[in-house]
C-alpha cells in the first residue's frame, strides 16, 4: 500500500480514538471531523482503484452506499460510548463488526484485485 493509501486509515483510526476517548465536546467534534474526513479521503481513492464503475446495481444513491460502512461503525462507537446496561453491548458489536466487514470487503474488492487482460 502506497503512503497516501495509509492517510484515510490514519485519519479514520485518530477520529475513532478521539470520539471513544475523550469527554470534551471539542475533542468529539474534533474526532468526528478526522473521521468524516478520513471517510472522504477513502472514498475518493478508492474511486480511483475501482474496477467495475457503471457495473454496481443502481439500488442505493452512489453517495449512501459509499457512506454505509462509516456509519454503522460510528453507530456502533456511539452505542459502546453511552453504554448503560451491559446488554447493550451486543448490537453495540454487531454494528462494528458489519461494518468493518462491509469496509474490508469494498477494500479488499478495489485495491486487491488485478484490473482483467485485455487482449491485444
Amino acid at each position: 500500500m502506497s503512503r497516501h493509501g495509509t492517510l484515510p486509515f490514519l485519519c479514520l483510526g485518530c477520529g475513532l480514538l478521539l470520539m471513544g476517548a475523550s469527554q470534551q465536546p471539542s475533542l468529539l467534534l474534533a474526532g468526528l471531523a478526522a473521521y468524516l474526513i478520513g471517510g472522504l479521503v477513502w472514498y475518493r481513492i478508492s474511486h480511483q482503484q475501482r474496477h467495475d464503475k457503471g457495473r454496481r446495481k443502481r439500488g442505493w444513491p452512489l453517495w449512501l452506499y459509499e457512506i454505509r460502512p462509516f456509519v454503522m461503525v460510528l453507530l456502533g462507537l456511539l452505542m459502546v460510548r453511552e453504554l448503560t446496561h451491559p446488554l447493550f453491548l451486543l448490537p453495540a458489536l454487531f454494528w462494528i463488526l458489519l461494518g468493518g466487514y462491509q469496509w474490508w470487503q469494498r477494500h479488499r474488492h478495489r485495491f486487491w484485485r488485478q484490473p482483467p487482460l485485455r487482449a491485444p
